[in-house]
């Protein structure tokens, strides 16, 4: 629909029971789960429903647990309102940019399940060093990273950058944070990996002769690109280049969202994942939804804001639609 933006985030709101809920009401999500237990060499839907936690927080694991529930959310939204929904533009913050694209109609679901299985793994097994969080501005954030061999990983809001890289490199950043900035926040991410940095450069190469042997098609709406931070080209290569690109590069939110506002974005949902202590379903919130009234406050824009993530939230949206 004309002005929709449609957005799903990335790792770290998946958690035990994710799905078990709008699989009990909608045909479409009961068949997106077999699909998705035919298509990898482990139960998805075990997985998401019962857990291990500790399985479910594991890279390999949580990219097609939650790129599978991403899908799912948005095919119980259309099943809601009995519609093959479309927005006017889409975007992911990095593992979602997969879910994008499917929605966008440049890959299959089972492709994009099949892709992020292997990208979890590979990052899982050639990963190294962490991330973290902090309140700096982008040049702030790049000078310092340059002092002690780290990489811009994210670039979110205008002060909320994600640095990368090893362990000994980040602790001299929060060093330098904490005696140059002494106010500002450093939050460390649980993640297996230095991912978006130089660190999964390895990864990345053998990622893209995976990208290169699925059949990409032109978008049928813009996804935006964490890569460049723009619309993906119709180009098929083009994609490809830049989904391998992601992989060791910056995930460019800001601009992502910044061009989407400026194309006349007005309504956002946002689909899949859950935060939150709540251990139900229907107790998590969205991911994104903090983020995006802040860069929506930043760029001085009106959006409604929604949500897909469970039942009750699906529900609700679909009586606004």
């Amino acid at each position: 629909m004309k002005n929709d933006l449609y957005i799903f985030p990335g790792q770290g709101c998946q958690y035990v029971g994710i799905g078990s809920d709008i699989v009990k009401k909608y045909k479409s999500v009961s068949q997106l789960y077999e699909l998705a237990n035919d298509l990898l060499h482990f139960n998805v839907s075990e997985l998401s429903f019962d857990g291990p936690e500790d399985q479910i927080n594991l890279t390999k694991f949580t990219q097609p647990v939650l790129v599978t529930h991403q899908l799912a959310c948005f095919y119980a939204l259309c099943e809601e309102l009995n519609t093959d929904l479309r927005p006017s533009i889409t975007a992911g913050h990095s593992l979602g940019e997969y879910t994008a694209l499917v929605v966008g109609g440049s890959l299959a679901p089972e492709q994009a399940i099949r892709l992020v299985a292997k990208r979890g793994a590979l990052m899982s097994e050639l990963g190294t060093g962490s991330m973290m969080a902090t309140k700096l501005t982008l040049d702030d954030a790049n000078r310092i990273a340059s002092e002690v061999n780290c990489s811009i990983a994210g670039i979110n809001l205008p002060e909320q950058i994600v640095l990368a890289g090893l362990d000994g490199d980040l602790e001299k950043a929060i060093n330098l944070i904490q005696r140059e900035f002494p106010k500002k926040r450093v939050i460390p991410l649980k993640t297996e990996g230095a991912f978006h940095s130089y660190l999964m450069k390895d990864a990345a190469a053998k990622f893209l002769v995976e990208l290169q042997n699925e059949d990409f098609k032109s978008p049928s709406i813009p996804v935006l690109s964490n890569y460049t931070g723009l619309p993906h080209e119709n180009d098929p290569e083009s994609i490809i280049n830049n989904l391998y690109g992601q992989l060791f590069s910056p995930v460019r939110w800001l601009d992502c969202i910044s061009y989407a506002l400026n194309q006349g974005a007005s309504r956002v949902i946002e689909f899949g994942g859950g935060i939150g202590k709540g251990i139900e379903p229907s107790e998590k919130k969205p991911n994104l939804q903090a983020m995006m009234k802040k860069l929506s406050q930043h760029f001085e824009v009106e959006t409604l804001y929604f949500s897909a993530i469970n039942t009750d939230s699906i529900e609700e949206t679909a009586k606004h639609y």
